[in-house]
């Protein structure tokens, strides 16, 4: 179960004791940019320890998870979140380049129970 503060969610295995602890925290972590990504940081590394079942090197990754995760982290380019939905990125390159250069789009669902 997760509990929002002041925009942030704590995860359950990170959660301070008390809700007013919990309060303050959430609160300085959306004023403070520096908690906010520590603790961003903090969580993400637990979920890849959980997944991959070994404590991941965001300072010097190796691996591609570990690359990956600190792309997450670090890179904040705005193409990033935009490149990587296929049916939004097909705006982005019709509007630069023209809509000739797109495969045509067979389809688009939600669920794979309304595929024929």
């Amino acid at each position: 179960m997760r509990t929002t503060t002041a925009g942030f969610a704590w995860p359950s295995w990170e959660r301070p004791s008390s809700p007013a602890l919990r309060d303050a925290v959430g609160r300085a972590a959306a004023l403070w940019p520096p908690l906010h990504r520590l603790l961003v940081r903090r969580r993400l590394r637990h979920r890849l320890q959980t997944a991959l079942g070994y404590i991941p090197d965001l300072r010097h990754p190796r691996t591609l998870n570990e690359k990956v995760a600190w792309r997450m982290l670090h890179d904040r380019n705005p193409l990033i979140p935009l490149t990587i939905d296929k049916l939004l990125v097909r705006d982005w390159v019709a509007a630069r380049v023209g809509s000739e250069v797109l495969v045509p789009l067979l389809g688009a669902w939600d669920r794979a129970e309304d595929i024929d």
